[in-house]
């Protein structure tokens, strides 16, 4: 026998939320071969480490600043201006809104660093709506591993079945 569907967890990258660095990091003034140079050395591994862990800002510009030594004045720009590397989609108030309407919890649950986290959540409409999320670098863990799932379920006291 199935369970009712109650509640609804969402991603929020590429789902309610598009990450978008090569064109935030055009409108921060970045040339082509800064973005291609910032994706190599960057968004090629220390960034998913980073989702994973609590970081202060002053730590995050020091590795960062570390992996593109040459680049210390545009990872202190990437990070003042970290909210224009994600785009909240059309779609995911309402979206949000109507599932509401209907009845269901509507959780979140992504991997993000807790800085970036921090200076992106306040241009998303819908985060205010979510019944509840989940943060990777306020768990310390990241998906896919399974400690993070179990903690939205054990946090809000959610059924996964359901």
């Amino acid at each position: 026998m199935s369970a009712e569907i109650k509640n609804i967890v969402f991603d929020f990258g590429l789902v309610l939320v598009d990450w978008t660095p090569d064109k935030g990091m055009k409108l921060m003034g970045f040339s082509e071969e800064q973005i291609r140079h910032f994706k190599e050395k960057i968004y090629s591994g220390a960034w998913e480490e980073y989702d994973s862990r609590m970081c202060t800002y002053e730590q995050v510009i020091k590795e960062f600043t570390e992996l593109v030594p040459e680049h210390e004045d545009e990872v202190k720009v990437l990070w003042d201006k970290m909210e224009l590397l994600t785009e909240q989609r059309e779609y995911a108030t309402s979206w949000i809104s109507e599932l509401k309407a209907m009845g269901y919890n509507v959780y979140g649950l992504s991997n993000f660093g807790n800085v970036a986290w921090e200076k992106c959540k306040v241009k998303y409409d819908f985060v205010d709506m979510l019944d509840g999320y989940v943060i990777s670098a306020f768990e310390q863990c990241a998906k896919p591993d399974c400690v993070i799932y179990e903690r939205l379920l054990d946090r809000y006291d959610l059924v996964a079945e359901e």
